[in-house]
């Protein structure tokens, strides 16, 4: 995988993944579309989004690319997301975790992601009406990401708030 960031190839690439949105049997339709274009304009080794259950305190798996090390439907505490979590859900910005070193200190399951060839990563909010609903998260190489790749990837992450938004008040029923 590489960067696209030419202004054409992104725009048809977000055209894609709205086109998606139209597709029966969402959100699968759209998680893929959204795994696959952003992979041809960023480049990724894993891709996942995640929900944010506030209710009872976790953060859920929607849509992996690893089924096998990361699947569907896996949770994490969100009170084990320190600094990923203030920065993401209540500052409501991308973090950026460019090494290895980050990983280990922010994420407990770090040893999976060193294990998939991943030493850096970008979590993308996934923002609507004020409010953190999950987040979609890139993987890659160490190093791999920079700034440039979060300004691209947050229009592709807000295509998921709907998606987010209606698993969200499911997992509340």
């Amino acid at each position: 995988m590489h960067r696209n960031h030419d202004p054409a190839t992104v725009l048809a690439a977000l055209g894609r993944c709205a086109a998606a949105m139209a597709v029966p049997g969402q959100p699968e339709p759209l998680f893929r579309g959204l795994e696959t274009e952003l992979g041809a304009v960023i480049g990724h080794k894993l891709f996942t989004i995640m929900v944010l259950d506030y209710e009872r305190g976790v953060a859920q798996r929607l849509y992996t690319s690893a089924p096998e090390a990361y699947p569907v439907q896996g949770r994490k505490p969100l009170r084990d997301l320190t600094d990923w979590g203030r920065h993401v859900i209540e500052e409501k910005q991308a973090f950026m975790g460019p090494t290895r070193e980050v990983i280990r200190r922010t994420f407990a399951d770090h040893e999976t992601i060193e294990a998939l060839g991943c030493g850096s990563i970008i979590n993308l909010p996934v923002r609507y009406d004020d409010r953190v609903l999950g987040a979609v998260n890139i993987l890659h190489e160490e190093n791999y990401f920079t700034d440039a790749d979060i300004e691209v990837g947050m229009p592709f992450a807000q295509l998921a708030a709907t998606a987010c938004r209606d698993w969200a008040a499911a997992l509340s029923d």
